[in-house]
């Protein structure tokens, strides 16, 4: 019995390990001089969603982006337009 619980615990812990890298795969990264020469257009909408606290301490943030709570992004959704560009960035 013992075993089956440390072996359900190993699949658990697997599945939470394989599902962030899983997901990445689907996101479509941008370089920042990409993101540079596409800055001010305005079908594109860059959204920060970093921790409040790492935003207030930070000295870097990207002009015209949009404050989003990092826990909760569904909020962007009355706030961007279908067809958008949508570029998320935490650093």
């Amino acid at each position: 019995m013992r075993q089956h619980a440390v072996y359900a615990v190993l699949v658990v812990l697997a599945v939470f390990i394989a599902s962030p890298q899983a997901l990445a795969k689907d996101v479509e990264r941008i370089e920042i001089t990409e993101l540079r020469d596409k800055l001010g257009a305005s079908n594109l909408f860059v959204v920060d969603v970093r921790t409040p606290s790492s935003w207030k301490q930070s000295n870097h943030k990207i002009p015209g982006s949009i404050r989003a709570n990092h826990k909760d992004i569904t909020s962007l959704d009355q706030m961007i337009p279908p067809g958008s560009e949508v570029v998320l960035y935490c650093a």
